[in-house]
């Protein structure tokens, strides 16, 4: 039922998205906006995983990705190279192996056996953190939806899931926030 519901509120918000001209960020893509130019970069995609599906292994795969994002990111961002776009989406790689060991070399060789006060120290650390939930890290979350396109969904959730209502109303105005926080809308191209 869930699904059904997600993908009927998902169907009717890109529609009506499409008519007012909101663009959105797709799942596994990278929305880089510096000044007036803007790119999505695709960090997934089924075609990716082709060389590992054959037997190859994931450096393979990773230059997919590198050439793909890289294509783009130059399309956009005129001049810029390899190390730019690894600067956005990689920046690891840049500083890998300029240090004093390498990572595999840090390793333990075996297992560090469970220590009571190692884990009472991370469990304060962690209560000292306390993040945000995604919807306080936003300055202004993106809530809304057209009135009609509300009171259709809610329609569509009562009949469809015999919720009243109100709560159906809930339902849909929670989803369509998650959705537009999940995939944020892309600037509108000049």
């Amino acid at each position: 039922m869930a699904r059904l519901l997600v993908k009927e509120i998902n169907r009717r918000m890109e529609e009506t998205e499409a008519a007012l001209g909101i663009d959105r960020v797709k799942p596994f893509e990278l929305y880089v906006c510096r000044g007036q130019r803007q790119a999505r970069l695709p960090l997934f995609c089924p075609k990716y995983l082709e060389p590992i599906l054959a037997g190859g292994d994931f450096a393979e795969a990773r230059h997919l990705v590198l050439k793909k994002c890289l294509k783009m990111y130059c399309r956009e961002f005129t001049g810029a190279g390899k190390t730019d776009l690894l600067k956005v989406i990689d920046p690891w790689s840049l500083v890998r192996g300029n240090g004093p060991s390498r990572y595999v070399d840090e390793l333990y060789p075996a297992p560090v056996p469970y220590d009571e006060s190692d884990g009472a120290f991370l469990s304060r650390m962690i209560e000292g953190i306390r993040p945000l939930l995604p919807t306080d890290r936003l300055q202004a979350p993106d809530f809304l939806a057209p009135g009609q396109v509300l009171k259709e969904l809610t329609e569509f959730v009562t009949v469809e899931a015999g919720l009243g209502p109100v709560v159906a109303r809930q339902l849909v105005e929670e989803v369509i926030a998650l959705r537009n926080i999940c995939s944020a809308a892309c600037a509108p191209r000049s």
